[in-house]
């Protein structure tokens, strides 16, 4: 029963955890570039995850960035800026994630081979 609690304690923790790096990644990035505010940043990029659950999955990425620059756009004062902060936010969130998912794959697959070299 205890061990119940607890899975679903670190289950929502690290749900959590997951959520609060991805609202704050978009603020980050526009930061990292220009000073801006940061509690509107944050409101924004909030509220730019939380419609990024409607967007239609073919032409998904289009519209992903597209509402990025809808949301973290204006707080950028150099619009030259605007195209290297999505740049930048996609690599981190979308494409090392990927990367590091293919690495994750390639390593369980060939474990799993060796081992089972090893059995026969």
């Amino acid at each position: 029963f205890d061990t119940i609690y607890s899975f679903l304690f670190k289950a929502f923790f690290l749900s959590t955890m997951s959520w609060i790096c991805r609202i704050a990644l978009a603020t980050i990035v526009v930061l990292s570039l220009l000073p801006a505010d940061e509690v509107l940043s944050l409101l924004r990029s909030l509220s730019m995850n939380l419609a990024f659950l409607v967007v239609p999955t073919p032409g998904g990425s289009g519209g992903v960035e597209g509402l990025f620059v809808l949301f973290q756009g204006p707080l950028i004062e150099r619009k030259s800026f605007i195209g290297l902060a999505v740049f930048l936010w996609r690599i981190i969130s979308y494409y090392i994630s990927i990367a590091l998912g293919m690495m994750a794959a390639t390593w369980y697959i060939n474990r799993s081979v060796v081992e089972s070299k090893i059995k026969d």
